[in-house]
């Protein structure tokens, strides 16, 4: 019996070593661009830092944190600093100089693992992605001050479905996401969706909106969940080691490129001090690592193709989008008809207010969704604070969208410089009051006709608000690209 024990012990050993000769040591390495000096920078098994080809290297002083580097995918680089965030989310480190620091407060959440990771305004996000048993659409945001991820809620009834190896990224206030890999009718299997659309999220307003189906070739698209991206120009490129593609949304085209066969790594750095691409690949007699640099313009070359972003509308994707609307409708009638028991009676009140009024009122709220500015009788209003014009405006948005109460609380929180929970409560019910009062002196309405009210139906304890359509108009936002 102990032969036979020994024996299964040398064959684990001997399986360990050669799955680790099958690409020794390259994860045991993490490649960056230096957030303040620019240069390529490279960790060693989280202990050496080298500058360059590994030069000039240095012991890092670290804290203690999780795991190591290499599970900490997801990298961001702020104000001059270098950030990486474990690859299930939670956990953050701040790179600066020959240190290696934890900075948050927070636990390996295990919840976006295959996430989509983007910076807008000097914060983090990740988008989507895999944990907990099921597939994300979600997006957080790390908070500096509290050292905490959040949630951000959406303001739009349409969003990319739930998936990962979604590619993202960001042009003036707008992110941009295409390309999920989603589950199959909600397992754990995946598969790419047949019509692969590109989402656009603006990022002020937390709405959504479908522009069409991207014009990716299929098999290029089952290939790239594992290509390097970035931004140049406004351009997006995905980068592999085959076929590479730049997509232009200013002129709405895809260019693709024939690329050389360069073995990449699964970090690929874009130096823009220098224009060129770095990563580690093995060399070829002691297989340790080595920087391969080589300028993005000759990686390139000239594209052999180029396409439309998006392919045209077909008729029958219109008979579709009927369909689907008539699905929605039935599913709304539905949702009305089989509510909770124990709330039909605020379920009745609230579509008691929410029916067309039979006489409308002459003068309702205006809203310019381009302009941002509210306006009641062609004039903005004036006997509204600002935060409480805040808060109206981020209704406003969402307008016709139920929204949960405690998404005000980060308003409320930035405005007070607080994070007292108690001062943010008090101060947000104060601020309902108070615009649920003006309004309703101001059109001469119920107090209670103001904002409709309703238990969210995923989770019963929280309540959701929004604003009574009867009372309020919106002006179409104008299109940008």
């Amino acid at each position: 019996m102990q032969r036979i024990v020994f024996l299964v012990l040398v064959l684990c050993a001997c399986t360990e070593i050669v799955r680790g000769e099958e690409y020794p040591g390259i994860n045991q390495y993490t490649l960056f661009l230096d957030g303040r000096t620019k240069e390529i920078r490279i960790i060693e098994r989280d202990s050496l830092l080298y500058t360059g080809n590994f030069t000039r290297p240095v012991k890092l002083q670290k804290d203690t944190y999780p795991e190591t580097l290499g599970a900490y995918n997801y990298a961001y680089t702020i104000g001059g600093k270098n950030y990486f965030v474990h690859s299930g989310a939670g956990v953050v480190l701040e790179q600066e100089g020959n240190s290696l620091r934890r900075i948050d407060k927070s636990f390996p959440h295990q919840n976006q693992f295959l996430a989509s990771p983007f910076t807008y305004k000097e914060q983090m996000y990740l988008f989507a992605g895999y944990g907990l048993f099921t597939h994300k659409n979600i997006t957080t945001r790390y908070d500096f001050n509290r050292g905490e991820w959040f949630n951000v809620f959406y303001l739009s009834e349409a969003a990319p479905p739930p998936g990962r190896y979604y590619k993202t990224f960001v042009l003036g206030k707008y992110l941009y996401a295409f390309s999920g890999v989603l589950p199959i009718h909600g397992g754990d299997d995946t598969e790419r969706p047949k019509e692969n659309a590109l989402w656009r999220l603006d990022l002020e307003s937390s709405q959504w909106k479908n522009l069409g189906i991207i014009n990716l070739d299929d098999s290029h698209v089952e290939r790239h969940r594992y290509l390097q991206s970035f931004v140049v120009g406004g351009v997006y490129y995905l980068i592999d080691d085959g076929t590479s593609v730049a997509i232009d949304i200013k002129n709405q085209k895809i260019h693709y490129y024939h690329t050389q066969a360069l073995f990449l790594t699964p970090k690929v750095v874009y130096n823009p001090k220098d224009k060129t691409l770095n990563f580690l690949t093995i060399s070829g007699q002691d297989r340790g690592p080595e920087l391969y640099t080589i300028p993005l313009g000759q990686f390139l070359g000239k594209p052999y193709r180029t396409v439309d972003l998006l392919k045209e509308e077909k008729s029958s994707s219109l008979i579709a989008l009927g369909g689907v609307g008539m699905l929605l409708l039935l599913g709304a009638g539905a949702y009305f008809l089989f509510s909770r028991r124990n709330d039909q009676k605020q379920t009745e009140n609230t579509l008691a207010l929410e029916k067309p009024l039979a006489s409308p009122p002459v003068h309702t709220i205006v809203f310019d969704r381009s302009s941002g500015k509210i306006l009641y009788k062609g004039r903005e209003l004036i006997d509204f604070t600002p935060l409480e014009l805040k808060v109206l405006r981020y209704l406003l948005y969402s307008y016709g969208v139920y929204q949960p109460i405690n998404s005000l609380n980060d308003i409320v929180e930035k405005e007070l410089q607080t994070t007292s929970i108690n001062s943010i409560l008090r101060k947000r019910e104060s601020l309902i009051h108070l615009i649920k009062t003006k309004i309703s002196i101001l059109l001469d309405i119920k107090y209670e006709e103001v904002l409709l009210e309703r238990r969210s139906q995923e989770d019963r304890r929280i309540k959701e608000i929004k604003l009574n359509k009867n009372y309020f108009t919106l002006l179409p936002e104008k299109e940008q690209s």
